[in-house]
């Protein structure tokens, strides 16, 4: 693919369970060498089984989660707080 330095970035928003995180590792497979999964959660709730279950499932692969949780190395990614963010 092209490099552009005013690229912008892809924001995937939609219901549970419609098949988000599943087009995003397609369209990762066929346009991209390297894919870096990254998930940002705004609220408490950081469970995510597709994260969790790609992560599982391609260990050669780390993941970074951005939350309101605090700084943590977990087994497949890191979680990064949101306050961190610059």
């Amino acid at each position: 693919m092209e490099e552009k330095k005013n690229r912008k970035p892809l924001i995937l928003n939609g219901a549970r369970q419609v098949g988000k995180t599943w087009l995003l590792k397609e369209f990762g497979k066929l346009h991209y060498e390297d894919v870096k999964p990254i998930e940002v959660k705004a609220d408490g709730n950081v469970r995510s089984n597709s994260l969790s279950e790609y992560l599982n499932n391609n260990p050669e692969i780390r993941g970074i989660r951005y939350s309101m949780l605090p700084y943590i190395q977990q087994e497949h990614f890191d979680n990064i707080p949101l306050w961190a963010i610059e």
